[in-house]
């Protein structure tokens, strides 16, 4: 009785976590990482997008070392960006639009609660995903798609690091 009790809240449980993912978008994505203006880095990554209702998910993987795996949650109702456990929140007027790379503009988010080597600005947008990310210590990252050139990184760079 136990036994098949258990089996059906697993049972349940499935159902109900599959039933509340809306879409799955799967796509690539180069990033180039700006270790300094001549020491520029390129990786091809892999992001897949998992729409839920409150929450999206977004995987980018790394087939070569998947411990350099990149993942975000966007919480739709608050606007926050969850990243390596911290919240980043919207900064109001820092919207901007790349329109080669989505008609949706891209917003620039900060840690919640600031730490002076923390990670950001992060600039990023539902459709899209993360656009890049900034660190005060360490390499800024740009995600592009995989056709992109390094001459467009560079002007993101530009434009992203003011």
């Amino acid at each position: 009785m136990i036994k098949k009790l258990t089996l059906i809240i697993i049972v349940c449980l499935l159902y109900q976590n599959c039933n509340e993912v809306v879409k799955t978008t799967f796509t690539n994505r180069n990033l180039f990482v700006f270790v300094s203006d001549d020491n520029i880095k390129e990786r091809e990554y892999f992001l897949t997008l998992e729409m839920r209702e409150k929450i999206w998910k977004y995987d980018y993987d790394y087939e070569v070392d998947p411990d350099k795996n990149i993942d975000f949650k966007y919480l739709n109702k608050s606007d926050i960006l969850k990243f390596d456990s911290k919240d980043f929140i919207s900064i109001e007027g820092s919207e901007f639009t790349l329109n080669d790379l989505s008609s949706v503009p891209f917003k620039k988010y900060r840690l919640k609660e600031p730490i002076v080597d923390g990670t950001g600005p992060v600039f990023f947008n539902p459709k899209y995903g993360v656009l890049s990310i900034g660190n005060v210590i360490g390499p800024t990252i740009i995600f592009l798609p995989k056709k992109a050139e390094l001459k467009m990184a560079k002007e993101i760079f530009e434009k992203t690091t003011e």
